[in-house]
């Protein structure tokens, strides 16, 4: 399901404008998605990043820009299997913070998480480290 809604998203190709801030540094954004993640990777199994800590504080930020989808496909494949240096159509970043917003006079544009629209730009993505307190019983 969540291959169909990566296809969904990219075909037929609609660029989205987005105005990044990642970490302070201005990101001016033209291309297909924009994914921010935490775990490095989607629901199903999919790959974001082969990089990604869950315990890292750090945001991982994948952005998808214009291209040719057949050669898109390819740089996706071998960028998922964790060879980030060598596609010139993929952003790859790591981030404690990233505010994301469209330029001015330009729609909203939504934001999803795990398949939900819960909100649309502006928006701030944030990770709280070591914030979340897991409790494990004893091996017996």
């Amino acid at each position: 399901m969540y291959l169909y809604g990566i296809l969904r998203a990219i075909l037929p190709p609609r660029s989205i404008d987005l105005d990044l801030t990642v970490d302070g540094q201005r990101l001016d954004f033209r291309g297909l998605t924009a994914g921010f993640a935490n775990s490095g990777r989607y629901g199903g199994g999919l790959t974001l990043s082969t990089e990604a800590a869950i315990d890292d504080g750090l945001i991982d930020v994948v952005l998808l820009k214009e291209a040719w989808l057949p050669r898109l496909a390819v740089e996706l494949v071998a960028f998922m299997s964790g060879k980030h240096d060598r596609h010139p159509h993929i952003h790859f970043a790591h981030a404690r913070e990233v505010k994301i917003d469209t330029p001015a006079g330009a729609a909203p544009v939504e934001i999803v998480a795990d398949g939900d629209a819960v909100a649309q730009t502006p928006a701030t993505v944030t990770i709280r480290p070591s914030c979340l307190k897991v409790r494990v019983p004893h091996d017996r």
